[in-house]
């Protein structure tokens, strides 16, 4: 658990840490020269433990040169925890394939995730994995027909996308297929301006009437 070790007393634990780039967000590499310290591990689970969100069950999995991987259940973890790019996490090896972590903002200070997460969860949100038909030219996402009808009108208007760096760009609503809504009209510059690929996911959460914010997990 952290804060485990008495205040003023060295904390001895071999660790790690890793700065949230785009490959980050679907699987972590553990950094080779640590993997010596995974001698213990006799499985292929490790638990992820952060302040205030509890533990988290993830896959080890190793490629053909030896590298170490955290799979599946790492993207869940990215998620709870609405990392971004330039977060700094910082990993603790407890031994017994448990590491305790500590997260901080991009600007070095030690995210206050009970706050966060509250923040973070305030918003009405959907998710959607982009598939051809939201790559492209004429390319659009469907907006769930439950989300639409809790939380958006059902008229054609114009809204603002906005990703995890605070860059924002101008995208239409439009009624598709006389039934459904759909963002469209924008989307595609969006989805450029973001490199997004068939194959990644995007939350879109609702700040506003008029503006959603758009978080992408890279597949």
């Amino acid at each position: 658990m952290l804060g485990k070790n008495e205040i003023g007393s060295p904390d001895r634990r071999p660790c790690f840490f890793k700065i949230m780039l785009p490959p980050n967000f679907t699987r972590l590499r553990i950094p080779h020269d640590f993997n010596e310290q995974l001698s213990d591990i006799n499985s292929n689970q490790a638990t992820l433990a952060s302040r205030t969100c509890g533990n988290w069950e993830v896959e080890l999995v190793k490629d053909d040169k030896g590298d170490i991987y955290f799979i599946r259940g790492w993207p869940e973890f990215v998620k709870h925890h609405s990392l971004v790019p330039l977060d700094i996490l910082v990993f603790k090896y407890n031994g017994d394939s448990s590491f305790d972590v500590v997260i901080f903002d991009k600007n070095g200070t030690v995210r206050n995730y009970h706050h966060h997460q509250e923040s973070a969860s305030s918003f009405p949100s959907f998710e959607k994995k982009m598939q051809s038909s939201n790559i492209g030219s004429k390319s659009l996402v469907q907006i769930p027909k439950k989300f639409a009808t809790a939380h958006l009108p059902h008229s054609k208007q114009r809204i603002t996308l906005r990703n995890s760096d605070g860059v924002s760009s101008s995208a239409s609503i439009i009624i598709f297929s006389r039934k459904y809504l759909a963002i469209t009209g924008g989307w595609k510059e969006f989805s450029d301006f973001n490199s997004i690929k068939k194959g990644d996911i995007c939350t879109f959460e609702l700040i506003d009437q008029t503006t959603m914010q758009v978080h992408i997990f890279r597949k």
